[in-house]
């Protein structure tokens, strides 16, 4: 940023990040969060973009959920999927088995993938994503992917097929408009 851009930044933003870096500083990926709200706060012709909401916001994530976050920078819609065992004499008795799986903190290298679901559900919590159980992403092949992962197979594995069959609702999690200002303000390019 030009020196002339940089401004004192305003204090129910940087005290509280100042603040909660104390806590979380041995987490890269909240430390960088936290760097890069600070140095948005800084910027004059930015300023504006550093909600003190965020801070808050980013104390309640998780490194991997950081990742997850920084790189929804640029993407638009995920796909999600969910799994049931359906009785097959009584068509409505169903089992959930699986919920809001996504296949993105395997791909980015997280930590703990198998926390996938929490992830998804604690960055809707956050209002940061929302979860549209009724727009399905185009392309089938990442579906294809989400049900041939090694996680849904292993949960269909213990089906037992003469009984019950295994049903998927497609959908898709997509960036909020407010999810969009964090990363914006939150994360690097």
């Amino acid at each position: 940023m030009p020196e002339e851009n940089i401004i004192t930044p305003d204090a129910s933003v940087a005290g509280p990040a100042i603040e909660a870096l104390r806590f979380s500083a041995h987490h890269e990926e909240i430390r960088e969060m936290f760097s890069s709200l600070l140095a948005t706060a800084m910027n004059s012709e930015e300023a504006e973009k550093a909600h003190p909401s965020f801070v808050e916001i980013i104390k309640q994530l998780s490194p991997d959920e950081a990742i997850i976050m920084s790189a929804m920078r640029t993407s638009g819609y995920h796909a999600l999927l969910s799994v049931k065992s359906v009785d097959l004499e009584k068509g409505e008795s169903f089992i959930e088995l699986k919920r809001n799986f996504s296949n993105i903190p395997y791909l980015l290298g997280c930590k703990h993938p198998e926390m996938s679901s929490s992830y998804i559900e604690n960055l809707s919590r956050l209002g940061l994503i929302e979860i549209n159980n009724q727009t399905e992403v185009v392309d089938d092949y990442r579906y294809e992917n989400l049900i041939y992962s090694p996680t849904i197979q292993q949960v269909v594995s213990g089906i037992d097929l003469s009984e019950r069959k295994v049903e998927y609702s497609k959908y898709v999690s997509s960036r909020t408009e407010f999810g969009q200002k964090f990363v914006s303000a939150c994360t690097t390019s």
